[in-house]
């Protein structure tokens, strides 16, 4: 054997190592890559879902605080304090609550929109946790109204 063909060999054999080599990094490199896009969507989805919360959560706060304000109480209501009788005094502060619990109705319905896809990514347990959620804003609609 010619030393040209061992230096041949040796070329050919240092070529497929580096060939090896080149696949085993780009194999381990798309692994990483598809581990970091599925993460980044895990945490962009968590982050919407807990905003969603965070919006329904203040809006709860923001409906159950004891001021109301007169521009909350219907017109014919407003600025004339002791002149109703119980029935009218009802129905204005049924109108208050009322006008209250818009903003934590939609907060719902966005809620309602971001727990789609937690539910296609995590499953089961995020769709009870998210129904578990609207019945308490449920009951609190329901405690408001009667």
């Amino acid at each position: 054997m010619a030393w040209a063909d061992v230096i041949t060999i040796i070329k050919d054999v240092v070529i497929s190592g580096a060939a090896i080599a080149t696949a085993y990094a780009a194999v381990t490199g798309l692994n990483k890559w598809s581990s970091e896009l599925k993460g980044k969507a895990n945490f962009d989805v968590a982050r919407d879902l807990l905003r969603a919360v965070y919006k329904i959560r203040n809006e709860v706060e923001f409906c159950r605080s004891p001021m109301i304000f007169a521009h909350e109480f219907p017109d014919w209501y407003r600025g004339s304090l002791g002149k109703h009788d119980d029935d009218e005094v009802g129905k204005a502060w049924g109108h208050a609550y009322r006008v209250r619990f818009v903003p934590v109705a939609d907060a719902v319905s966005e809620f309602d929109l971001k727990t789609l896809e937690p539910e296609v990514l995590w499953g089961q347990q995020i769709k009870e946790k998210s129904q578990e959620l609207r019945q308490l804003v449920r009951n609190l609609q329901v405690a408001m109204e009667g």
